[in-house]
């Protein structure tokens, strides 16, 4: 009996399944990946590249020449890299996916780039928010299983991942079709407020706001019976400003917000965001959601309000929690750099690395 408690106690302390941590290291970010604790991360999604209505890429940003030492850095720390190729305009989606030219064009451009920079997969960010043609949405899933296919006789471990968003109010995608091709799924767990929304309020909600939270699309893909093992929820480290009628969370916006990042960020690498919530937060103060516990602040300025809405230390904590009780495939940091290194912390403490 003494022996098998103590089996039973040795198996109960062993660590559950190790869950990922990815992040996105965009081109504009430069060489701040060189301060990145690069072990933390099992990929690095250099993000991103264009696609265009023909589907080609027209601008590179260096990759892969400019990028070897990346890529090389990240190996070396027992990382994998995968460049990200994006669609967000809802007119290449259709023209591109619904086109067997194009959609063939894409698909070698791909396999090729992949090649070229020693990557060792692709990500697809094809990211549309209103209803798309039928031939593209069905040419979307035969380009993934073409992808796959190529991937695996360029590298038998490459590995081809898609972000989708949490809602597809336009029915776009085939969410099951593209999960059993891929990988696994980078699925958005942000922008349930966005930069010109109409109200104000979190940007990454865990729960609450009429079900446009993480709970909300964690339900609407597990209707569809995709395995929970396959998401990796994106978390921001970004949020917004907007002006707004009042300091009531979810008060009317008067106008479009504008991105603020966590931390400062140098303005070379970032010149057109100049606000963060860290210096926000230490002029006017913090306030916390009591439904979803999102961080934020107000002010008023010339009689009129303003909101800024972001994650922090312990909002990002109770997503991590939700990510190991739901058995969720990981996490994905979007955009690297953007904390200014403050938030790593969360991240190795969370996934104990």
């Amino acid at each position: 009996m003494r022996v098998a408690a103590l089996l039973i106690l040795a198996m109960a302390c062993l660590p559950a399944e190790a869950q990922r941590v990815v992040g996105y290291h965009a081109w504009w970010m430069q060489d701040s990946w060189q301060d990145y604790d690069l072990g933390l991360y099992d990929k690095l999604l250099f993000f991103e590249f264009a696609v265009d209505a023909e589907g080609g890429i027209a601008e590179t940003h260096g990759w892969p020449s400019s990028w070897r030492p990346m890529v090389q850095a990240v190996h070396a720390a027992g990382g994998k890299v995968a460049p990200t190729f994006a669609i967000l305009d809802p007119v290449i989606f259709s023209a591109v996916l619904g086109n067997p030219r194009a959609r063939g064009r894409l698909r070698d451009t791909v396999l090729r780039m992949v090649r070229e920079g020693d990557a060792d997969g692709a990500h697809l960010n094809f990211e549309i928010f209103e209803p798309s043609t039928p031939a593209a949405r069905e040419g979307y899933s035969t380009l993934v299983r073409e992808l796959r296919a190529g991937l695996r006789a360029y590298r038998a471990d490459a590995e081809l991942t898609i972000f989708l968003p949490g809602f597809d109010h336009g029915e776009a995608y085939d969410e099951t079709a593209l999960s059993a091709e891929a990988d696994y799924l980078i699925v958005q767990g942000y922008d349930m407020h966005w930069l010109n929304g109409p109200e104000a309020g979190p940007v990454a909600p865990i729960r609450g706001w009429n079900g446009a939270s993480w709970e909300g699309i964690l339900g609407r893909f597990a209707a569809q019976g995709i395995d929970a093992g396959k998401i990796v929820m994106a978390v921001p480290y970004f949020g917004y400003e907007w002006p707004t009628e009042s300091d009531r969370p979810g008060a009317a916006t008067r106008g479009e917000g504008v991105p603020i990042t966590y931390e400062a960020v140098p303005s070379d690498l970032l010149p057109l965001i100049r606000i963060n919530a860290t210096e926000r937060v230490g002029v006017y103060g913090i306030r916390r959601d009591p439904v979803s516990d999102s961080p934020y602040y107000v002010y008023s300025a010339g009689g009129r309000w303003y909101q800024g809405w972001f994650e922090d230390a312990s909002s990002l904590r109770a997503k991590y929690r939700l990510v190991a009780q739901r058995g969720l495939g990981g996490v994905a940091v979007f955009l690297l750099g953007y904390d200014g290194g403050r938030l790593e912390p969360v991240l190795r403490e969370a996934f104990r690395r």
